[in-house]
């Protein structure tokens, strides 16, 4: 009888040693600030609030879990990526105000989230082109990104609203103080000859009245923003004749 006792304690105590095992891991998981996959969802759940728009629990992320910066370089990077795609998502998805918030964030807690570095300083060209005024607007404000940052064509983020007929867009860049008579290295377009090819009246006024050169040249055929408005004109009144 003695040895079936001692037995079962033992088969008995096994199973307690490896909970309190467990118990102990998870705890030193739990007490962990600075590791990325410590916070909630690893990060998901941020970048699922902002892209979603939900501001009320993204904000209780950030005044939560997210409120103890990391001191270590790596734990720092993994926070700063978190929160650097959370705030691309809130871009392109439109939802200013978690762009914001997440912005606030950032320069509240000294975390720079490489918009003006690199490729990040596409953001407000890349908002341009798609007609985002709102959150072009925040860029220039809030993430404090410069006008005359260019894409792969030469272009800013004036001459890319001027492109693609984004009145409202035109109209914050001049705010900004954008270069209203920018020109492209290749080609010495101004974003009044990209209105005016395109035919956008509205838009080409609205760069005249800022004073823009109507008269500037561009580069090979010498045609100025005038001459393409007139061609845009011809064009539009001989395919109403057919």
């Amino acid at each position: 009888m003695g040895p079936i006792a001692t037995r079962a304690v033992t088969l008995t105590a096994i199973p307690t040693q490896i909970h309190a095992r467990q118990h102990r891991a998870i705890s030193r998981t739990r007490a962990s600030p600075f590791a990325g996959t410590d916070l909630p969802g690893g990060g998901q759940e941020l970048v699922e609030y902002a892209s979603t728009g939900n501001l009320k629990k993204l904000t209780d992320l950030l005044d939560g879990p997210y409120t103890m910066t990391p001191t270590d370089a790596s734990g720092k990077a993994v926070r700063v990526a978190q929160l650097r795609t959370a705030a691309q998502r809130a871009m392109t998805t439109g939802h200013v105000a978690c762009l914001k918030a997440l912005l606030a964030h950032g320069d509240s807690h000294g975390l720079d989230y490489g918009f003006n570095a690199a490729n990040g300083r596409l953001c407000a060209v890349e908002a341009a082109g798609a007609g985002r005024a709102d959150v072009l607007r925040v860029l220039f404000e809030n993430a404090r990104l410069g006008t005359e940052v260019v894409n792969g064509y030469g272009r800013t983020a004036l001459l890319e609203a001027a492109l693609n007929g984004h009145e409202d867009c035109v109209l914050v860049c001049l705010e900004f103080g954008a270069d209203v008579n920018f020109r492209t290295k290749n080609q010495g377009n101004t974003a009044a000859h990209l209105a005016a090819q395109q035919g956008s009246i509205v838009v080409l006024n609205v760069l005249r009245e800022a004073g823009a050169n109507m008269d500037a040249e561009r580069f090979g055929d010498f045609k100025t923003p005038l001459a393409l408005h007139r061609e845009h004109v011809q064009k539009q009144m001989k395919a109403f004749a057919r």
